[in-house]
């Protein structure tokens, strides 16, 4: 993963129970992208609905087609660690 030092910069150091340290969780973003991006030529650009508050960061995504059209949407909702750091994701898709 190219981005590995600011995926460091982001995230506790513990993980969480789903994907634990660097090497999980750039395995499940490499498998995200290979069938999202790579078999299914989406994009994703991020809505400009930020939000935060206190701890919680929440935010919306689209999932775009190759002809610009939404094809789904999601929210993603952050709890961050005393030092910022991402110390939770989790995702929903909405359609």
């Amino acid at each position: 993963m190219r981005d590995r030092a600011a995926l460091g910069a982001l995230l506790w150091p513990t993980g969480d129970a789903d994907a634990q340290g660097y090497e999980e969780i750039e395995a499940r973003a490499a498998s995200a992208y290979e069938h999202w991006v790579g078999s299914e030529g989406l994009s994703f650009r991020g809505r400009d609905d930020a939000e935060r508050l206190g701890d919680v960061v929440k935010f919306h995504w689209e999932a775009v087609a190759q002809d610009g059209e939404a094809f789904g949407v999601g929210l993603n909702f952050l709890v961050l660690a005393a030092d910022g750091r991402i110390e939770r994701d989790y995702t929903f898709v909405e359609s």
